[in-house]
């Protein structure tokens, strides 16, 4: 049995179409997927570089070498393990910061649903929240 056994009929012009198919393109996603990611909060980013693998690959590469040397350091003493040690943690945040930036949906805070009743369902009566002459519901942030 299928996860999701609802179906959605969704009528768009030929401009809205292209524009759909053209962003969900961009991230390597089906229509469906693109949309169940915005209906979710989040916001599809575009598929990264075709550089970003190999560069990822050449990281690890680097965290690999690194390990190796603090095994290295702590069977002969040799080098300063606090510092190698620190090394690695920056090059896992790093692998983490770009993989966060550029693979990893964002949440979205702007829009949440469309239609009144969805603006009034979500925002728990926020007073925020404002419908937009398309029917779209856009949080308005605190400046």
């Amino acid at each position: 049995m299928r996860a999701r056994s609802e179906q959605v009929n969704l009528r768009l012009n030929q401009k809205e179409i292209r524009r759909l198919d053209v962003l969900a393109r961009r991230c390597n996603l089906t229509r469906s997927a693109y949309l169940r990611h915005l209906i979710n909060g989040m916001v599809p980013k575009e598929a990264p570089p075709t550089d970003y693998y190999r560069m990822m690959r050449e990281i690890h590469a680097i965290g690999n070498n690194l390990n190796q040397l603090v095994h290295r350091v702590h069977c002969t003493g040799e080098l300063d393990v606090v510092r190698i040690e620190a090394a690695i943690r920056e090059l896992r945040q790093s692998i983490q910061v770009i993989t966060k930036e550029i693979i990893e949906p964002a949440k979205h805070q702007n829009v949440i649903l469309s239609g009144a009743s969805a603006a009034e369902e979500s925002s728990g009566g926020d007073p925020g929240f404002k419908e937009s002459l398309f029917g779209e519901c856009f949080h308005e942030e605190s400046q």
